[in-house]
């Protein structure tokens, strides 16, 4: 596992999670304890440093972000509800 954690603001992870189709959990994330927050972003590293993404490059940061939100919120990890981005108008 990555050493050291992915530094963001909540409004921005709640923003990407709606992007992704994770309406539910997007409000959420305000919620998080101080140590629940870092967590995220100790998971975040280690998504976005996995070397087993199809190009080897790892995932994107806002991904990796949203799959750690989607483990620390439910207590799992499963795949996100879209695989790509829609942002509402």
């Amino acid at each position: 596992m990555a050493k050291g954690y992915v530094n963001t603001m909540r409004e921005h992870v709640a923003r990407q999670l709606e992007a992704y189709g994770e309406d539910q959990l997007a409000p959420r994330v305000f919620d998080l304890s101080e140590a629940a927050w870092q967590k995220l972003g100790e998971r975040a590293l280690d998504y976005a440093c996995q070397p087993d993404t199809p190009s080897g490059a790892g995932m994107l940061i806002d991904k990796a972000l949203c799959m750690a939100a989607v483990e620390v919120l439910e207590g799992t990890r499963r795949p996100l509800r879209r695989k790509r981005r829609v942002y509402p108008k």
